[in-house]
């Protein structure tokens, strides 16, 4: 800003002028500062100061959000340990169940049929059951009661499929039993640990157990691998 002295010449009081600063005249400077002034000023730096602090939360909210995902990362991959690492979602069967694994394998190459496993009075949601219809692709009987009735509308139809299951597995009376294998034209009956500990004895859904022998009795064992027994009904064969 270029600002002129006194000494030039020029004709300018510094009383009655507010351009004049410390002696020397400066065209456009203006000490007089009005009230809407100061207050147009306040109202700016409040708002900066508002969005400043608006952004570091959400600044705080997305780090927050990444914590879960970087900590498990680490966690989930095992400290990013690639040496397992597959896309066959059966390989964990053969460390945990090789038996299963091997039934299911059976099954693969059997003729097709519907099948019948556990389903536990919880309904095996987030579990192991229902393990060898999902992985051979079989239809069964009834599935994880929970995810089946929360997209199929309610449990109205699939109530009597799990109590079905219970007299299949528990009944003594091989009518009953051959009743429901009639009536869900049932292949192959699984019996296996998860089985046993779906139908244990004491239970309130079968209070004398899982009763395998009608089975033995009625039905072709057509593999049988440790726990694991596949039995197939007669009319199929």
């Amino acid at each position: 800003m270029l600002c002129i002295g006194e000494e030039s010449g020029r004709a300018f009081s510094s009383s009655t002028s507010t351009n004049w600063v410390g002696g020397y005249f400066c065209p456009g400077f203006n000490s007089t500062i009005s009230v809407d002034t100061v207050a147009h000023a306040a109202s700016v730096a409040a708002k900066f100061i508002l969005i400043a602090w608006w952004a570091l939360g959400l600044a705080l909210l997305v780090a927050a959000g990444l914590v879960y995902p970087l900590l498990s990362l680490w966690s989930k991959t095992s400290g990013l340990e690639t040496k397992d690492w597959t896309l066959d979602s059966s390989a964990y069967l053969e460390l945990q169940s090789p038996e299963v694994m091997e039934a299911i394998r059976w099954l693969n190459t059997a003729p097709p049929g519907i099948i019948a496993e556990a389903v536990p009075p919880a309904g095996g949601s987030y579990t192991g059951n229902a393990v060898i219809s999902t992985h051979s692709g079989l239809p069964a009987v009834l599935g994880w009661f929970g995810h089946e009735s929360q997209w199929r509308g309610g449990g109205e139809l699939l109530s009597p499929r799990q109590n079905d299951l219970v007299s299949l597995f528990c009944s003594k009376d091989w009518e009953e039993t051959r009743s429901i294998l009639e009536q869900y034209q049932i292949r192959y009956v699984i019996v296996g640990n998860l089985e046993r500990e779906a139908y244990r004895a004491g239970g309130n859904n079968c209070p004398a157990g899982l009763y395998e022998a009608k089975f033995q009795r009625y039905l072709e064992p057509v593999f049988q691998l440790g726990q694991t027994t596949i039995y197939e009904v007669p009319q199929f064969e």
